[in-house]
């Protein structure tokens, strides 16, 4: 507390909790999340305005009342004219960024998904061998045969496409390694937005903003792979704005 004490350290104190906060509300968007982050101690000054408000914005409202119709009328069909979900929360998304960092850069946003294995399925798999480790009562031939088959099926998920390249023995071969040496296999989900490799942003709208399992993290060594991609077509000292959700099993 002590360190917070005094104009200075109160104001730069307050200026982290609103990076902070306005990068939970472009990750919330989505679920219709609107955030309001407002500093009281300059409240009567400037009229009390918020630094951060994304409650008030069209599409966040829009996907609240989307998500609430849908709830209230299930068996009915959606008209024609009704955007997607996945639209109006990508709608959502770009609208907290421009809100955040500016109109010019919401409009460079282009949208990006990636992928591989299946994240439910390692997760589901990773917690039922964390249960089976737990829970000591089970036999060892149960233990071993279900261990066994979960082995089975995250190697096939990892190996998969590789047995045309190495032909059925090696494949086969290379399956049963896998399974002795991983319990776990490799998979992840990637979402977000990022501008186009033309578009240089503002160095006040420039940032790299990261979600793992739906927490904010600093990832230095994502970062620099992830400009380093961009150095190609951006000119010296230019910086793109990134967005990237990642999902892993967990």
């Amino acid at each position: 507390r002590r360190a917070l004490e005094g104009r200075k350290n109160e104001r730069e104190e307050y200026e982290r909790t609103l990076g902070v906060a306005q990068r939970y509300a472009i990750h919330e968007a989505k679920r219709g999340v609107g955030f309001l982050c407002r500093d009281k101690t300059k409240g009567k000054k400037i009229g009390n305005t918020a630094d951060l408000n994304t409650q008030s914005l069209a599409s966040i409202k829009k996907l609240q009342n989307e998500r609430k119709r849908r709830r209230s009328v299930t068996k009915t069909a959606a008209p024609n004219n009704v955007m997607s979900e996945d639209e109006i929360q990508l709608s959502a998304t770009k609208d907290v960024i421009g809100h955040v960092f500016g109109t010019a850069v919401s409009r460079e946003l282009l949208p990006l998904k990636a992928g591989e294995g299946d994240v439910d399925a390692v997760s589901a798999l990773a917690l039922k061998a964390m249960l089976q480790d737990k829970n000591g009562s089970s036999s060892a031939a149960t233990e071993a045969s279900s261990l066994a088959e979960s082995n089975e099926l995250l190697a096939e998920m990892m190996m998969s496409g590789e047995g045309s390249q190495n032909g059925p023995n090696t494949s086969s071969s290379a399956t049963q390694q896998q399974s002795s040496t991983s319990k776990f296999a490799f998979a992840y989900r990637a979402t977000g937005l990022i501008t186009n490799g033309s578009y240089t942003a503002p160095k006040a709208s420039s940032a790299f903003i990261l979600f793992i399992n739906d927490r904010l993290v600093e990832s230095s060594s994502l970062r620099r792979a992830v400009e380093s991609i961009y150095s190609d077509t951006l000119p010296k000292g230019g910086k793109p704005f990134v967005y990237i959700s990642l999902e892993l099993p967990g």
